[in-house]
């Protein structure tokens, strides 16, 4: 798939499980987009725990790798949890047309001073 890279604000590395795409091959995707857009944030998805090091590195700073079982793990807690959540979150991780807004708060915003500077994600 071809994407924008140069120009996002943040990269979801992703693993297509069809092709069995290892945590090499998910570093080396970190590295170009990296080298492509040196201020973005990346995701990294990996399966092993010992090659989250590997994907913080090749991304640098703003680079979080994230351990596929330990995600859906608290993913399915929380579900066991809060058994409500599960339409919550299928609304959340779908792209049906819905935006999802970051907002910044900064000290200034926490002492009620200002606004929250919103960002469309």
């Amino acid at each position: 798939m071809r994407v924008d890279a140069d120009k996002a604000r943040r990269v979801l590395v992703l693993k297509n499980a069809a092709e069995h795409v290892t945590d090499a091959q998910v570093v080396s995707t970190v590295l170009t987009v990296r080298q492509l857009n040196p201020h973005c944030t990346i995701y990294g998805e990996v399966r092993r725990a010992e090659n989250a090091a590997a994907v913080r590195f090749a991304g640098g700073e703003h680079t979080h790798p994230v351990l596929t079982r330990e995600l859906l793990g608290l993913i399915m807690a929380n579900l066991a949890i809060f058994p409500g959540s599960k339409a919550l979150l299928a609304e959340l991780l779908s792209s049906r047309g819905q935006e999802i807004y970051s907002c910044v708060f900064g000290e200034m915003m926490l002492a009620g001073h200002a606004t929250p500077n919103r960002s469309q994600v």
